[in-house]
């Protein structure tokens, strides 16, 4: 897409635009109330690069560098995250930074967001079910770049 078809996206009305995709077919695309943004009133549109979270015995990041390299070549990238640790929070201020620095414009986490006044200072839009100061962990994390369950329920991530 061209940065006028972005820009045009960002200044529709969300509301709008999720009439417009209904209109059009283009069904559950929306994430349920519950996954809540660190920065309120930004939007947030791009490119899902997906992922999944687990928790592990020891942290393995390869992934995760593997979808930082592949999103270098994504318009506008943005992490979308599959997490089913409810306790742990695996985005806060270093994935946040490292995902922003390889150019993801924001997350979308099935989980808890740590870090919230960090994420907020860099202007990284984060959505997520909650708050939770707890690290992560050890975790790994896998690349999927294919559909994940983000939000509750059957909606896949696309």
């Amino acid at each position: 897409m061209t940065g006028d078809i972005w820009n045009g996206l960002e200044k529709l009305s969300t509301a709008h635009l999720y009439d417009v995709m209904m209109q059009k077919g283009v069904r559950d695309r929306l994430l349920l109330p519950d996954l809540r943004p660190v920065l309120p009133f930004r939007k947030m549109i791009g490119t899902a690069v997906t992922m999944r979270w687990i928790e592990a015995e020891q942290t393995e990041l390869t992934e995760l560098e593997r979808a930082c390299q592949y999103a270098l070549g994504v318009e506008r990238p943005v992490c979308v995250l599959e997490c089913h640790g409810p306790r742990h929070a695996p985005v806060g201020s270093w994935i946040g930074g490292t995902l922003r620095i390889h150019g993801f414009v924001g997350a979308v986490v099935d989980g808890t967001v740590r870090d919230s006044n960090d994420l907020y200072e860099m202007g990284f839009q984060t959505y997520g079910r909650l708050l939770f100061p707890q690290n992560q962990g050890c975790f790994r994390w896998e690349w999927r770049n294919e559909p994940v369950t983000v939000g509750g329920g059957d909606n896949p991530a696309r």
